[in-house]
Protein backbone atom coordinates (compact mmCIF):
# COMPACT_ATOMS: atom_id res chain seq x y z
CA UNK A 1 0.00 0.00 0.00
CA UNK A 2 2.95 2.26 0.94
CA UNK A 3 4.44 1.97 -2.44
CA UNK A 4 1.09 2.61 -4.03
CA UNK A 5 0.78 5.64 -2.05
CA UNK A 6 4.27 6.94 -2.77
CA UNK A 7 3.57 6.66 -7.05
CA UNK A 8 0.00 8.38 -6.58
CA UNK A 9 2.05 11.25 -5.17
CA UNK A 10 4.28 11.10 -8.06
CA UNK A 11 1.96 10.89 -10.57
CA UNK A 12 1.12 13.67 -12.14
CA UNK A 13 -0.41 13.13 -15.66
CA UNK A 14 -3.71 14.47 -14.50
CA UNK A 15 -2.35 17.39 -13.54
CA UNK A 16 -1.00 20.58 -15.68
CA UNK A 17 1.99 20.06 -16.88
CA UNK A 18 3.35 23.14 -16.07
CA UNK A 19 2.43 23.11 -12.31
CA UNK A 20 4.65 22.24 -9.83
CA UNK A 21 2.91 20.04 -7.14
CA UNK A 22 3.60 22.29 -3.47
CA UNK A 23 5.62 19.35 -1.30
CA UNK A 24 3.57 19.94 1.77
CA UNK A 25 0.00 19.52 -0.12
CA UNK A 26 1.28 16.75 -2.54
CA UNK A 27 -0.49 13.96 -1.03
CA UNK A 28 -3.47 15.61 -0.70
CA UNK A 29 -3.42 17.13 -4.94
CA UNK A 30 -3.00 13.78 -6.09
CA UNK A 31 -5.40 11.97 -3.98
CA UNK A 32 -7.95 14.70 -4.97
CA UNK A 33 -7.16 14.50 -8.62
CA UNK A 34 -7.09 10.76 -8.68
CA UNK A 35 -10.74 10.90 -7.37
CA UNK A 36 -12.01 14.17 -9.09
CA UNK A 37 -10.82 13.31 -12.06
CA UNK A 38 -13.44 9.97 -12.74
CA UNK A 39 -16.25 12.02 -11.48
CA UNK A 40 -19.73 12.60 -13.00
CA UNK A 41 -19.92 16.19 -13.15
CA UNK A 42 -17.43 18.93 -14.36
CA UNK A 43 -14.53 19.24 -11.44
CA UNK A 44 -11.69 21.78 -11.41
CA UNK A 45 -8.84 22.39 -8.73
CA UNK A 46 -7.25 25.67 -8.70
CA UNK A 47 -4.21 26.37 -6.66
CA UNK A 48 -4.91 30.54 -5.14
CA UNK A 49 -1.75 30.60 -4.00
CA UNK A 50 -0.82 31.51 -6.97
CA UNK A 51 -1.08 34.64 -8.50
CA UNK A 52 -3.28 33.81 -11.25
CA UNK A 53 -4.92 31.30 -9.58
CA UNK A 54 -4.80 28.94 -12.63
CA UNK A 55 -6.66 25.77 -12.88
CA UNK A 56 -4.55 22.91 -12.75
CA UNK A 57 -6.84 20.03 -12.95
CA UNK A 58 -9.74 19.86 -14.94
CA UNK A 59 -11.47 16.48 -15.16
CA UNK A 60 -13.33 14.88 -18.63
CA UNK A 61 -16.81 16.20 -17.96
CA UNK A 62 -15.32 19.48 -18.02
CA UNK A 63 -13.60 19.35 -20.99
CA UNK A 64 -16.81 17.51 -22.01
CA UNK A 65 -19.47 20.39 -20.85
CA UNK A 66 -17.16 22.88 -22.13
CA UNK A 67 -16.63 21.99 -25.49
CA UNK A 68 -12.36 22.69 -24.49
CA UNK A 69 -10.15 19.99 -24.43
CA UNK A 70 -8.15 19.77 -21.06
CA UNK A 71 -4.94 21.12 -22.34
CA UNK A 72 -6.95 24.45 -23.22
CA UNK A 73 -8.63 24.48 -19.46
CA UNK A 74 -5.24 23.67 -17.64
CA UNK A 75 -3.46 27.13 -16.60
CA UNK A 76 -6.70 29.14 -17.00
CA UNK A 77 -7.60 31.75 -14.29
CA UNK A 78 -10.90 30.19 -13.10
CA UNK A 79 -12.62 33.78 -13.17
CA UNK A 80 -11.61 34.71 -16.86
CA UNK A 81 -12.99 31.17 -17.61
CA UNK A 82 -16.49 31.79 -15.91
CA UNK A 83 -17.03 35.42 -16.89
CA UNK A 84 -15.68 35.87 -20.33
CA UNK A 85 -17.55 39.14 -20.94
CA UNK A 86 -17.81 41.40 -17.93
CA UNK A 87 -21.34 42.73 -17.34
CA UNK A 88 -24.05 42.10 -14.39
CA UNK A 89 -24.61 38.63 -14.71
CA UNK A 90 -20.97 38.53 -14.41
CA UNK A 91 -19.29 36.05 -10.89
CA UNK A 92 -16.30 37.15 -10.91
CA UNK A 93 -16.76 39.65 -7.81
CA UNK A 94 -18.09 36.44 -6.07
CA UNK A 95 -15.91 34.34 -6.38
CA UNK A 96 -13.49 36.51 -5.64
CA UNK A 97 -14.64 38.04 -2.70
CA UNK A 98 -15.81 34.46 -1.19
CA UNK A 99 -11.76 33.21 -2.05
CA UNK A 100 -10.68 36.63 -0.56
CA UNK A 101 -12.91 35.61 2.39
CA UNK A 102 -12.13 32.09 2.66
CA UNK A 103 -15.73 30.68 2.37
CA UNK A 104 -17.74 28.87 0.02
CA UNK A 105 -19.61 30.24 -2.84
CA UNK A 106 -22.49 29.93 -4.32
CA UNK A 107 -23.21 32.00 -7.81
CA UNK A 108 -24.62 31.98 -11.33
CA UNK A 109 -22.60 31.95 -13.93
CA UNK A 110 -22.61 32.25 -18.05
CA UNK A 111 -19.83 30.47 -19.48
CA UNK A 112 -19.12 30.64 -22.75
CA UNK A 113 -18.28 26.96 -24.29
CA UNK A 114 -15.42 26.63 -27.42
CA UNK A 115 -18.75 26.87 -29.64
CA UNK A 116 -19.23 30.29 -28.72
CA UNK A 117 -22.69 28.73 -26.98
CA UNK A 118 -23.06 30.62 -23.89
CA UNK A 119 -24.66 27.92 -21.16
CA UNK A 120 -26.22 29.51 -17.63
CA UNK A 121 -24.53 27.64 -14.41
CA UNK A 122 -24.98 27.50 -10.59
CA UNK A 123 -20.99 27.73 -9.72
CA UNK A 124 -19.91 26.00 -6.56
CA UNK A 125 -16.47 27.44 -5.59
CA UNK A 126 -15.13 25.41 -2.20
CA UNK A 127 -12.10 26.92 -0.80
CA UNK A 128 -9.32 24.04 0.32
CA UNK A 129 -6.89 25.14 3.47
CA UNK A 130 -3.78 23.77 4.13
CA UNK A 131 -2.71 22.71 7.64
CA UNK A 132 -1.84 25.82 8.89
CA UNK A 133 -5.36 26.95 7.65
CA UNK A 134 -4.75 29.33 5.05
CA UNK A 135 -6.62 28.53 1.70
CA UNK A 136 -4.43 27.03 -0.74
CA UNK A 137 -6.91 25.69 -3.40
CA UNK A 138 -10.44 25.82 -4.37
CA UNK A 139 -12.63 23.56 -5.97
CA UNK A 140 -15.12 24.47 -8.18
CA UNK A 141 -17.71 22.54 -10.15
CA UNK A 142 -20.23 24.58 -12.38
CA UNK A 143 -23.63 22.31 -12.82
CA UNK A 144 -25.63 23.69 -15.78
CA UNK A 145 -28.85 24.72 -15.52
CA UNK A 146 -31.18 23.09 -17.46
CA UNK A 147 -35.46 22.59 -18.55
CA UNK A 148 -36.97 20.46 -16.88
CA UNK A 149 -36.49 17.31 -19.65
CA UNK A 150 -32.78 17.96 -19.95
CA UNK A 151 -32.43 18.02 -16.36
CA UNK A 152 -33.99 14.72 -15.64
CA UNK A 153 -31.96 13.02 -18.68
CA UNK A 154 -28.85 14.19 -16.86
CA UNK A 155 -29.87 13.29 -13.60
CA UNK A 156 -30.40 10.15 -15.06
CA UNK A 157 -26.73 9.74 -16.25
CA UNK A 158 -25.15 10.81 -13.34
CA UNK A 159 -27.25 8.85 -10.97
CA UNK A 160 -26.77 5.19 -12.96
Amino acid sequence: LGEMLDEMCTDNSLLWSEYQVPADCAGWVHAFVSVAASLPACVMLCDVSLSSTPMVHVNTECSKMLGFSKADLLGRNLCSLLSPQQGSDSAEPVVLDALNRGIECYARATISRSDGRRISNLLVVQPVRDWTGVVRFCIAMPFEILANVKRERWMSRVTG
